[in-house]
């Protein structure tokens, strides 16, 4: 049977159980999303307390970024990848066991945003760098595009179901679908068999880093690029996670169920930087 071009990278064994782990966890990771702030509002969360809970989220994963895409060129990116799922597994599963005995606070779900937002950023630069050694190299953009193509449909999936389960259920179970789909990303790529990277000479991770600004200053297509975007994401983050609830719940009278079911259609879904791949040589995505 003759492939699209675009699945092409999903005959090869290793790659489709990252794919699938991956695009599994990214539509838990929806779910919850919509779950989320209406926990907060339930607990009696201001907009501004809803704010900072995205606001925490989103800062500790650009605080760990640079130090998770450094990491990730110095450990098997696998192991990177399974601790991450495994963090944001066991975070989640207690905000579902907190959320169903009645115990959760507004302070649980700061500490649940800080981890969770830290171990994406360990996850993101792993699972973007480990496509390069799971696929040749003359496929390798399609590899990348099949990946978002997962994330994209994890996106237009994943709030659907998660409204349905807060209303049907109440948070926790959204919580606990998230949870459930941490743990099997990790199962799907327990089963993978990775070829072994020969490490890195020993440098400095603070060097690292700052030669990585070096590199994005030298390029003024890519530091303004990166700039726009970061603005857009800020504007993006508190429409999606502020804005849109509250008009939800004060506008239309309605719940999580109908914030589930526009969400998807209100979304910006901003390109990230990993989207840029389409446009750069072979020779830095394999890199």
């Amino acid at each position: 049977m003759r492939w699209p071009q675009i699945l092409v990278p999903l005959r090869h064994r290793d790659f489709r159980l990252l794919w699938t782990g991956q695009t599994v966890s990214s539509f838990g990771n929806y779910v919850r999303s919509v779950a989320l702030p209406f926990q907060l509002l339930a607990l009696g969360a201001s907009p501004l307390q809803l704010g900072i809970a995205v606001g925490i989220s989103t800062a500790t994963s650009v605080a760990f970024l640079l130090l998770g895409g450094a990491i990730a060129d110095r450990i098997p990116r696998r192991t990177l990848i399974v601790a991450s799922d495994l963090v944001g597994g066991c975070v989640v599963a207690a905000l579902a066991l907190l959320s169903a005995a009645g115990q959760l606070r507004i302070e649980h779900v700061y500490v649940a945003a800080a981890a969770l937002g830290a171990a994406g950023a360990f996850l993101d630069p792993a699972y973007n760098a480990i496509v390069a050694d799971l696929v040749p190299g003359d496929i390798l953009r399609a590899g990348n595009a099949v990946r978002l193509l997962g994330r994209s449909a994890a996106r237009i999936a994943g709030p659907t179901v998660g409204g349905l389960a807060v209303a049907l259920a109440g948070p926790a179970l959204a919580f606990g679908i998230d949870a459930v789909t941490f743990f099997f990303s990790v199962a799907m790529l327990l089963l993978a068999r990775p070829p072994r990277r020969a490490p890195l000479p020993p440098a400095s991770i603070l060097r690292e880093i700052r030669d990585g600004f070096g590199y994005v200053f030298s390029l003024p297509w890519l530091w303004t690029t990166t700039l726009y975007f970061m603005l857009v994401n800020v504007a993006f983050a508190g429409q999606s996670g502020v804005m849109t609830p509250l008009l939800v719940r004060d506008n239309l009278g309605g719940g999580a169920a109908i914030y589930g079911a526009i969400r998807p259609r209100t979304e910006l879904a901003p390109p990230s930087p990993a989207s840029w791949s389409r446009s750069l040589p072979p020779a830095v995505l394999a890199g």
